[in-house]
């Protein structure tokens, strides 16, 4: 890459004086500094590596510091980048199911057929409504673990529900449920038989949400299935398939480096998309969840027209899936930040940090605005939200939890957000985008600030967890972004979508210049708060 990254030394100062931990040791030279939008008309473009670019300022105090920077540097020279967003060279493949296998339930004496069939493309349609033989979800039923229930007795908010050990990263006893028939699930949503093909298909009954109920609903396209790997499980949804489909299953887009999974919403077509960074994912029961796409035009109401100049068909499918990606994740934020606010309430936090969370709402919904506009300046249709499937209780009850929910999607998460963006606006040569991810990086660099005087806070309240632990869950939150998607190249990095090597010299320059360094400093200030009780 031939892009120079600047050092983010401006993110770190506002992160340690959002602290009050801000001390002459902390200033550097402004001329290293430079405004995002002035440093893209100096020509930002130079000789050599990114990397090479970067300077390596001397770690602060505390353990969580050096642990987090060297994270940072395995972070910088590890993969190979990994594929983009967009369609399959730009071509259109068949969507009809040709040889179709019936995929058979899981417990079924019968080989009971679940609905479902599997193309020979490798594509996966709902044929028909089926009865599950085994209607309960599966797992590890709770033996005493602390959770929102305790037997199966305990879930009786919809049929076929189990007291299960569940979620990945704060497991516990909660209720999971099954369903036999559409008519146990909610409306908009069906009944998906457990069955075996490949991983993203459930092994238990489930209730999917459904753009489509059958092949009946698409006429001769079918009804596709969507499976998107959120690093924690998998979202699933039904909508037709289209005859302008670019891809019909994950491997059209593994296999042409376009992206690393095939996913279609309402109104749009099939085409591959990939994971980014950008606002605080909605997480429950340990998974990252957003609403599918559906056709409306109330969110696209302010309107940034960006420029179509010179872009190929394919480049603005690309362009559009990859607006239409970010406009789900700062959608699902607003929730994120609504339930945050209710977390905080429960342990009794100041007036400030509830203020604060409600901007950050506020600053969500226009963000998710501005790239549905996007979207539809890329695309050919005006597309919105659909219903978010939020359970009605997911409140984050447990301290330790919520301290590891704020150090991973606040502190890390919305910081390497914020530093991307920032980057992204530098780069960007149409105005429109250069507005849009300017105004995201100021936002989310605000809201990571929460996040770390979320998290300062919390550390003081009794049963609070220590430096060490806190100091590991640094880590393995630097270590979940070591690896991110991203275009196979920076073709269309002007545009605002970089590939995935741009990304991991980001996020390897943010968490050197600015999450380990403050990280070190405030567990300096915990570890001397403890010594000095």
């Amino acid at each position: 890459m031939t892009t120079r990254i600047r050092p983010f030394v401006r993110h770190r100062r506002a992160v340690l004086a959002a602290l009050g931990l801000l001390t002459p040791a902390c200033t550097v030279d402004e001329s290293t500094d430079l405004d995002p939008v002035e440093d893209a008309g100096r020509g930002g473009s130079e000789g050599g590596s990114a990397g090479d670019a970067l300077p390596r300022p001397g770690r602060s105090d505390g353990r969580a510091a050096d642990a987090v920077a060297g994270a940072a540097d395995a972070m910088a020279g590890a993969g190979d980048a990994m594929a983009g967003t967009g369609g399959v060279d730009g071509a259109v493949r068949p969507p009809r199911c040709e040889d179709p296998r019936p995929i058979l339930q899981v417990g079924s004496a019968e080989a009971a057929p679940t609905g479902f069939v599997e193309c020979a493309n490798g594509s996966i349609n709902r044929v028909v409504a089926e009865a599950c033989a085994d209607p309960m979800p599966p797992g590890r039923a709770c033996a005493g673990e602390g959770g929102s229930c305790i037997v199966d007795a305990d879930c009786t908010a919809a049929p076929y529900g189990r007291c299960l050990y569940w979620g990945v990263d704060a497991p516990a006893c909660q209720c999971v449920y099954g369903c036999e028939t559409d008519a146990n699930c909610a409306e908009g949503t069906v009944c998906m038989c457990g069955g075996m093909a490949g991983d993203s298909y459930p092994e238990g009954a489930i209730c999917i949400s459904a753009y489509c109920r059958t092949d009946a609903d698409c006429g001769e396209e079918g009804c596709g299935f969507s499976a998107s790997d959120n690093g924690c499980g998998y979202d699933r949804w039904l909508t037709c398939r289209t005859a302008q489909d670019t891809c019909n299953a994950n491997r059209d887009c593994v296999e042409s480096r376009a992206g690393d999974e095939c996913l279609g919403n309402p109104g749009a077509a099939f085409t591959c998309t990939s994971g980014s960074v950008c606002g605080r994912p909605l997480r429950v029961e340990g998974r990252a969840l957003v609403a599918p796409h559906l056709e409306r035009d109330d969110w696209c109401g302010a309107k940034h027209v960006a420029s179509v100049e010179g872009l190929s068909r394919a480049d603005r499918e690309r362009l559009a899936a990859c607006s239409l990606e970010l406009a789900a994740l700062e959608h699902a934020s607003v929730a994120s930040f609504a339930r945050f606010a209710l977390d905080l309430m429960v342990f009794g936090a100041p007036p400030k940090l509830l203020a604060d969370t409600a901007t950050a709402m506020s600053d969500e919904v226009a963000h998710a605005c501005t790239f549905y506009a996007l979207a539809a300046a890329y695309g050919e249709a005006s597309v919105g939200p659909g219903t978010l499937p939020l359970p009605a209780s997911s409140l984050t009850s447990e301290l330790h939890a919520l301290v590891a929910s704020v150090i991973r999607d606040a502190c890390v998460g919305e910081l390497l957000g914020a530093c991307e963006a920032e980057c992204i606006a530098a780069w960007a040569v149409d105005p429109a985008v250069r507005s849009v991810f300017a105004r995201i990086a100021e936002d989310e660099r605000r809201h990571a600030e929460l996040g770390w005087r979320s998290l300062q806070w919390l550390l003081t309240l009794p049963g609070a967890p220590g430096a060490a632990e806190v100091s590991r869950v640094f880590d393995a939150a630097v270590a979940d972004f070591a690896h991110p998607d991203g275009a196979a190249e920076d073709r269309l990095l002007s545009h605002g979508l970089p590939s995935a090597e741009t990304r991991r010299e980001i996020f390897a320059a943010a968490t050197r210049d600015v999450i380990g360094p403050c990280a070190g400093r405030l567990l300096a200030q915990l570890e001397a708060a403890v010594r000095a009780a």
